[in-house]
């Protein structure tokens, strides 16, 4: 039933050519209209196949290009286009812009870009640079305690990961009262940090409150050596202190090397010794 056939049987034909010559910033176009008087909401407005033979020699349509009038209400009107291709035998509807928005494998995008899979052992999303200089991702946005970045459960319901606007790290829980907080777990599950190495390293924790730099000698350092020994390291100020009963001292180890329990002040009583000073205060 066409109305226009154009048909050729040699290789790389037949070409269909519109051109314009015109010297202005304008292009050349090709309207597909959809006219009726009756215009209702997702009505079919335009299309355009690529079919080819499969092995049996029947006719599939491998691609497809749709448009669609999601409302037709005057002054208000929303559209929809989609590209799809053959999958498996079936034309899959796989990028979507709909109103502004844009979905991948989402039909129905409620955010300017949602990409939506529902197969198993599969990423919905990979986005890679194999530059020896190239960058991952980058995330503009939120401000103050606002989320700059979220990464929540399959069914959209539990924050698992959150990033605000002012950098502070929320894992497992959405309260960002602290740089990095997590682990806030419920009943019977445990709430656990590991850090590992699997080479001839250490597993190390830092920690700088002077300059924040993690250089020099002013940080302290909790790690695992690799020979399996446990290390607490401390620059060259500062002492070992350990508090119970809210915030009260009970043990200090001075940086001079000297002891103290229920003091915060021990000495040695001698030149050329060490302090092991223990002192009741009850």
């Amino acid at each position: 039933d066409e109305l226009l056939h154009v048909k050729s049987s040699t290789s790389l034909k037949p070409v269909l050519k519109i051109e314009n010559t015109n010297d202005d910033h304008l292009n050349p176009q090709i309207n597909l209209v959809k006219n009726t008087a009756n215009a209702a909401n997702n009505d079919y407005v335009g299309q355009v196949d690529f079919d080819g033979t499969n092995s049996s020699g029947t006719i599939k349509t491998y691609g497809r290009i749709q448009a669609q009038a999601k409302d037709v209400a005057n002054t208000s009107e929303d559209g929809r286009v989609y590209i799809a291709s053959m999958k498996d035998g079936t034309l899959d509807e796989t990028l979507n812009v709909v109103s502004g928005k844009i979905g991948i494998g989402d039909s129905s995008p409620n955010e300017k870009l949602v990409v939506s899979d529902n197969t198993a052992s599969e990423f919905a999303s990979v986005i890679k640079n194999t530059h020896a200089s190239g960058a991952g991702l980058k995330v503009i946005g939120g401000s103050g305690s606002q989320y700059s970045f979220i990464v929540r459960d399959k069914d959209d319901s539990n924050d698992n990961l959150v990033v605000t606007g002012e950098g502070k790290v929320a894992i497992g829980t959405t309260t960002t009262s602290a740089n990095i907080l997590t682990g806030i777990t419920t009943g019977g599950n445990s709430s656990n940090i590991y850090l590992g190495a699997t080479g001839t390293g250490n597993a190390e924790l830092v920690l700088d409150a002077s300059n924040g730099d993690f250089a020099g000698s002013d940080y302290y350092m909790l790690r695992q050596l690799n020979t399996l020994d446990v290390e607490h390291w401390l620059g060259t100020s500062g002492d070992h202190i350990f508090k119970t009963s809210a915030g009260t001292e009970r043990m200090r180890i001075s940086s001079a090397g000297n002891v103290g329990i229920g003091t915060d002040s021990p000495a040695p009583t001698s030149a050329g010794r060490k302090a092991l000073h223990v002192k009741d205060t009850s």
